[in-house]
């Protein structure tokens, strides 16, 4: 029976030693996605601080520019060329 509690202490310990880690992760990195992916549904005035949410609309301003779609089929071929090779 000691030697069980034992193990489950050890357990607690390790998880006391890793969730520092996994804290600075979380504040590192997926805030600032989560933030992201929100400001990008957003559209935002920097100089006048409004924001109003405009769902997809960003996106679709994006794809139906053809500097877009060209820059994303330039970087496909680029990208999958090398790896097909």
């Amino acid at each position: 029976m000691k030697k069980l509690l034992n193990m489950e202490h050890r357990a607690w310990i390790a998880w006391l030693l890793v969730l520092p880690a996994i804290l600075l992760r979380g504040i590192t990195i997926i805030y600032p996605m989560i933030t992201t992916a929100w400001y990008s549904l957003l559209d935002y005035k920097m100089i006048s601080q409004k924001k109003e949410f405009i769902g997809l609309g960003n996106y679709v301003k994006l794809f139906s520019d053809s500097g877009i779609r060209d820059s994303i089929r330039f970087t496909l071929v680029f990208t999958v060329t090398p790896m097909a090779l």
